[in-house]
C-alpha cells in the first residue's frame, strides 16, 4: 500500500507511509460483506506489468494454448533488472513502470529523441520498470479511418474484466503515445 519512487532523481512522496491501516479496514469490510470492492485486491497481480514479463520468462510452464496466446498477443516483455539497458534499441522498445496507468511513466522509444531515451534509461530504478517490444498499433477499420476526426489518431484498447470475463472495451485515442491528452471514444464490437 505504499508508493515508491520509480526515478533516481524523483522527490519523495509527501505521504510515503503505507496505507496498511486503511486497506486492512476495507479488506475486513469486504470479507464481512459490508462493502463491495469493484476492483478487487487480487487484480493487483494483473495490473502489475511484471506479470507480462513473468509470462515471457516462464512460457514453458504454460499450456501449449497459453504459450501461443502469450506469443501472439503479448509483446515480448522483460524486467529491466534482467537486461542490459545499452542493448535496448530505442526504435524497438517501450519502457513502462510496473504500475503506471493511462500512459503515465511510459517511454515509447520510437516517439522520443535519443537524448530522452538515454536519460530515461539512466534515471529509472530498474526494479520498477519493464521493457516491452514496440509494435505498430493496428489501424482502425477503413470506415472509421475515413472519418476526418479520427484520421492520424492511434487507438489504445483497454478490456474491462468483470468476474474473470471480458465485459467491455475502453478506447482512448492519441496522436502518439497514450497520455493525459488522450480522447475517450465509444467502442462498438461488430461480429461479421
Amino acid at each position: 500500500g505504499e508508493r515508491e519512487e520509480i526515478w533516481q532523481d524523483q522527490p519523495t512522496w509527501p505521504d510515503p507511509d503505507p496505507l496498511e491501516r486503511e486497506l486492512s479496514i476495507l479488506l475486513a469490510a469486504e470479507h464481512e460483506g459490508r462493502v463491495a470492492v469493484v476492483n478487487p485486491f487480487g487484480s493487483v497481480v494483473t495490473q502489475n506489468k511484471l506479470s507480462l514479463a513473468f509470462m515471457w520468462d516462464y512460457r514453458a510452464r504454460f499450456s501449449v494454448a497459453a504459450r501461443e496466446w502469450i506469443e501472439n498477443y503479448i509483446p515480448e516483455t522483460r524486467r529491466m533488472v534482467d537486461i542490459e539497458p545499452a542493448r535496448l534499441r530505442r526504435e524497438e522498445w517501450v519502457l513502462k513502470s510496473v504500475y503506471g496507468c493511462e500512459g503515465d511513466s511510459v517511454i515509447v522509444g520510437p516517439f522520443v529523441s535519443e537524448e530522452v531515451w538515454q536519460r530515461s534509461l539512466d534515471k529509472l530504478i530498474p526494479r520498477h520498470w519493464i521493457a516491452q517490444r514496440y509494435f505498430e498499433v493496428a489501424p482502425f477499420s477503413a470506415e472509421v479511418a475515413a472519418e476526418p476526426e479520427y484520421g492520424g489518431w492511434r487507438p489504445n484498447y483497454g478490456i474491462f474484466v468483470i468476474a474473470a470475463e471480458a465485459a467491455g472495451i475502453y478506447t482512448r485515442l492519441a496522436r502518439l503515445a497514450t497520455d493525459y491528452t488522450a480522447v475517450t471514444i465509444p467502442t462498438f464490437v461488430s461480429h461479421r
